[in-house]
Formats: structure tokens, sequence, C-alpha cells
């Protein structure tokens, strides 16, 4: 069996997964084909701009040729052929980026079965109404070419069992890759060593600093505990790891607020230097307004923290609430204030925890278990 993986760029909340499925001794070769390897934003935002290494089952083209992809899936197709089998192409982004809806039509003639990889509805800027025309009008034709929809993020399922029972849709993820010893050995270092650090409670928030992604709610949260628990905020230390359009308002808003002894900025970092931060923390805050998934929650739960999300954000459906993790209603700066006065009163719970949560990880959301969750599904 092959797969072929059509991207807008190469992804680190996919290529973990893809390079597992790769090793499997079932799987004779993947292609991941591309038209660039990153873009600007997301390089400042830490994305690597190495190119992936081909390996003997795994190889990376950026920007290739129609030519060279038209022979690649004719040489795949054959191939599988021979085998009795189908190649499996997969494509993510084709409603947003040309050239993979270029790629997906160029596929129409060769004889392969296909997946979408895809999001939830994007509604921070349309509502729902409004992508439901624009599927009726422009997607709908095409259900009939596809046996899978890989369903990203809650309520993704729902949507896309909702146009059709031709195709099949499996409740799917980004990953993040797993712990390494290097990773591990940073997170037992810093667990706290003596009693004064022992009662800080280490809380981070990684990603853009812009209205999506809702880094008021902290503050206000925070500003509240200030009021109703002055105790409780004096053992908050917040790590707001980016960048982004509403740092210097919300720095003014801090200082306002009487809270700058709690915060610091980190400004963007690169992924390996995120993950030494977020190997440090004891909990995650992610309280956007909207997010399609939100791969810093997997990382912070490959690290053992505890993440503490909003009920918009796509990754509330890896989180086993009071389990491995909090989820509250979106812009509830009142509920999150609640859930973090709780963490600072049990945060010797959550520290002693933190081996589960990793293991955990490993055994459901690894690139190995999502290279399984892929592989079951094409192959039932």
């Amino acid at each position: 069996m092959r797969f072929v993986f059509f991207q807008n760029c190469i992804s680190p909340h996919q290529m973990p997964y893809i390079e597992a499925l790769s090793q499997r001794k079932e799987v004779d070769g993947v292609r991941v084909i591309a038209p660039r390897l990153t873009y600007g934003d997301r390089a400042a935002m830490g994305w690597s701009e190495e190119e992936t290494k081909d390996t003997p089952k795994l190889r990376v083209a950026i920007s290739p040729s129609d030519a060279d992809v038209k022979r690649w899936i004719r040489e795949d197709t054959a191939a599988d052929h021979d085998k009795g089998e189908k190649t499996v192409c997969l494509f993510s982004g084709i409603n947003a980026f040309p050239e993979v809806f270029h790629w997906l039509k160029m596929t129409f003639k060769s004889d392969v079965k296909r997946g979408d990889i895809t999001e939830a509805p994007y509604l921070f800027d349309h509502p729902m109404w409004m992508h439901k025309m624009r599927f009726f009008f422009k997607d709908l034709r095409y259900v009939r070419k596809f046996s899978w929809v890989f369903a990203i993020g809650e309520g993704c399922k729902t949507y896309y069992e909702g146009w059709s029972s031709r195709w099949k849709v499996i409740p799917f993820m980004y990953c993040t890759q797993g712990i390494t010893p290097a990773l591990q050995a940073e997170v037992d270092k810093n667990m706290p060593g003596n009693e004064r650090e022992a009662k800080i409670c280490r809380i981070a928030f990684v990603g853009s600093v812009d209205e999506r992604k809702n880094v008021v709610c902290i503050l206000e949260a925070l500003k509240q505990m200030g009021i109703d628990n002055a105790a409780a905020l004096s053992r908050c230390k917040v790590t707001i790891v980016g960048d982004g359009p509403l740092k210097e308002k919300l720095q003014w808003k801090i200082h306002d607020d009487g809270i700058t002894g709690a915060i610091f900025f980190a400004g963007t970092k690169s992924m390996e230097e995120t993950q030494q931060i977020l190997a440090a923390q004891d909990i995650l805050i992610l309280p956007s307004l909207h997010d399609g998934w939100g791969a810093v929650v997997n990382e912070a739960l490959t690290l053992g923290v505890w993440p503490v999300i909003s009920n918009t954000c796509g990754a509330r459906q890896i989180i086993e609430e009071g389990k491995n993790g909090n989820v509250f209603p979106v812009n509830d700066a009142s509920a999150l204030c609640a859930l973090l006065e709780d963490a600072v009163k049990n945060i010797g719970r959550i520290r002693a925890s933190r081996a589960a949560r990793i293991e955990w990880a490993r055994t459901h959301i690894s690139p190995e278990a999502v290279a399984d969750i892929m592989l079951r599904a094409v192959k039932s």
C-alpha cells in the first residue's frame, strides 16, 4: 500500500504521523507533495524551515512539476495494482489552497482512493450558513470522488456526515513529536525542588497574541483572581510565548490591572525552545475564540502539562474533563479564574499525575497512535 499526501506546506503537526506511517511494514511508500516548505509568518512563529530528509520509504517534494506528479502517481498506482491494492491520496486544504485543489483534479483520471484531511468550518470569520452555501454550490459535486474524510476537531465529524453517506468520516487529529529522552530530562529537571518553588503554579500560553487567540481572557481571569483571592494570584507565574498585534495593548492592560508580577512575555521562540519552556510548566491555557484544533494541546499533554482550554478549540475532543485537563466556556473569565484557583490549590496533585498524562499521550496521541487511526481507516 502506498500513500500520497498533498499539502499546502510541510506541517510539523502532520509530519510526525506521516513519518510513523512510512515505517509500517504494510506500507510500501509514502510521498508528501507541497508547493512550499513553509510560510514566512509560520517560520516567524517557530516552524522549522529545514527540509525533511528522505528515507527509503518516505519522499518529500517541494513545488514539483505537473509532469513529475503525474509520473509519480502513475508509478505508485501501477505498483499497488500489481499487489491488488489502490494508492491512497490524501488532501489537506482543498478549498483554501489552489495548488492542493489543482492536484486533486489531476488525480481524477487515476485509479486511486482519496481522503480529505480537514477541520470543522472556520466560524471566526464566517457564520455556518455561509460555509454550507459554499459547500452546496462548490463542493457537493466532489463527494463521490472521496472514500474518507479525516475530520479534525470537535464537531467536524458531525458536519461532514451530514452532507453524505457516500464517504466514511473518521475522527482525526493533528499530532506532534512524541516525548524524547532530552525532553523527559527537561521535565524531570524542572520539577520544583524547594518549598518556595513548590508553591508556585507555573502557567503558559503559547500562540499568536491576537484577537482570535484571546489572551485577554487570561488577563481578565488573573485580574478577577487578584480581587477575589490575592493569595492565589501571588502563586501564579504566567509565561506568554509568542507575539502579535495586541502585545503592546495587553502590556498596558497588565500594568493598569496591577498584575505585572504574575506575567512574563517570552516573545517568539523556535519549536525546540517552546518545548523546553512547556516542559517547565504545570499548566497550559488556550483560551481561543476559535481554533480548528490547537496542536499546542498535544505538545502539552505529551510533556505531562495540564491543559485548560476553551470549548471552541477542536482539541477539546482529546480532553477528558478533570482527568487530563479542563475545558471552560469560551470567553468566560470567571470560569477560567475558578479553574486556575483550583489548580493553585491542588498543584501537588497535578504534578503527581504528570507521568500518567505522559503515558496517556503516548498511547492516544503519539505519531504512532495517529498513524494507527489512519491505517485502520483505509484498511477497513
